[in-house]
C-alpha cells in the first residue's frame, strides 16, 4: 500500500491511478484505493473562506475505494468459493 502524507501527493495519485478500470490494472487500482483511503484521512468533510464554503462527498470517495477493491478481487480470481457438482457427470 503506498503511503501518501499529503493532501496534494494524495490527489495526485487518485488523477494518476482513476483509469485502472480502462487499463485493467489491478496494480492501478491498489493505487487507486490507497489515494481514496488518504484522501477520506486529509481532506476536510467541509471547508470555509470568508464567504465562500464547499463541501466535499465522502462517501463518493468511499464508494470509489471499495469499487477498486472489488475490482482487485475480482483481477485476482474472486477468491471465493465455486460449488461443484458432478450429480450429472455421465462416463
Amino acid at each position: 500500500m503506498a503511503t501518501y502524507s499529503t493532501l496534494a501527493a494524495a490527489q495526485a495519485a487518485y488523477l494518476v491511478n482513476a483509469d485502472y478500470a480502462e487499463t485493467a490494472s489491478a496494480s492501478k487500482a491498489a493505487a487507486f484505493a490507497s489515494a481514496c483511503r488518504a484522501l477520506l484521512l486529509l481532506l476536510p468533510s467541509a471547508a470555509t473562506q470568508g464567504d465562500r464554503s464547499t463541501t466535499f462527498n465522502m462517501q463518493a470517495i468511499r464508494e470509489e475505494m471499495l469499487a477498486a477493491r472489488q475490482f482487485i478481487q475480482e483481477a485476482d480470481g474472486g477468491g471465493g468459493l465455486v460449488d461443484v457438482s458432478f450429480e450429472e457427470f455421465r462416463t
